[in-house]
């Protein structure tokens, strides 16, 4: 069966005080971007001047980019604004710290649009996928890998559902409500089952070179928050 067109995309990334990623992000998105995509930059309100240089530097390299502030809004609900403002067929999520490549987006987008899925996963924990951190940071990711399939067994077949590098149709998403907390937009995206077919591709997971890691105390608690809030809903909404 023949696939349908997909051709233009919205790349959203969300960024909290990313200044100095800006410039090097740009010129690898240069390289790899096609006609018809998009970026969107989704700002929680950085102080170190993120939006302005994403505007300017958009603007030098010839990247078409809108640049929006959203505010004091963690990660999860930076990127549905961001869905909001997207006007591509195909929405890509990665972050602004290089640690998800562009030089992934176009195998991203072509399970989209030459094989015809659904949502498209860069996952950490597929063959051949090669991740460069901390043996504590792969303790907790593996860790929060498997109370997800606890809480939820039905996604026990996707192997980094709380991945943040991925691709979807616009479809997936349209008249879910998502209220995310923290950092896992896709879990949610997962759980509330707007789709049939998921591909999970590998890719390199390396550490951020510039900038400051944005998981803290605070945020393992707001993924435990969003953990719990989805697990009642899946209990008494989702069959």
């Amino acid at each position: 069966m023949k696939s349908a067109c997909y051709k233009s995309v919205s790349i959203i990334i969300p960024t909290l005080n990313e200044k100095d990623n800006i410039k090097p992000l740009f010129l690898e998105l240069k390289r790899y971007i096609r006609s018809k995509w998009n970026v969107i930059i989704v700002d929680s309100n950085s102080m170190d001047g993120t939006r302005e240089e994403a505007q300017k530097v958009g603007i030098l390299m010839g990247i078409p980019v809108k640049v929006i502030n959203t505010g004091k809004l963690d990660l999860g609900n930076s990127v549905v604004k961001g869905f909001g403002y997207a006007k591509g067929k195909i929405l890509v999520v990665m972050d602004a710290d290089l640690q998800h490549h562009p030089k992934f987006l176009q195998q991203l987008v072509n399970g989209i649009e030459k094989l015809n899925f659904d949502i498209v996963i860069a996952s950490r924990f597929v063959r051949g996928s090669v991740v460069e951190f901390s043996a504590i940071r792969k303790i907790k990711s593996i860790g929060l890998r498997y109370i997800i399939y606890l809480l939820f067994p039905k996604l026990f077949r996707i192997k980094d559902p709380a991945a943040g590098f991925f691709a979807l149709k616009r479809g997936v998403i349209k008249g879910i409500a998502l209220k995310p907390i923290g950092f896992k937009i896709l879990l949610e995206i997962l759980i509330k089952r707007r789709y049939k077919r998921v591909l999970e591709i590998p890719f390199v997971f390396k550490e951020r070179v510039k900038g400051e890691t944005k998981v803290n105390k605070k945020q393992i608690i707001k993924i435990i928050k969003h953990l719990l809030n989805l697990f009642m809903y899946n209990y008494f909404y989702v069959s």
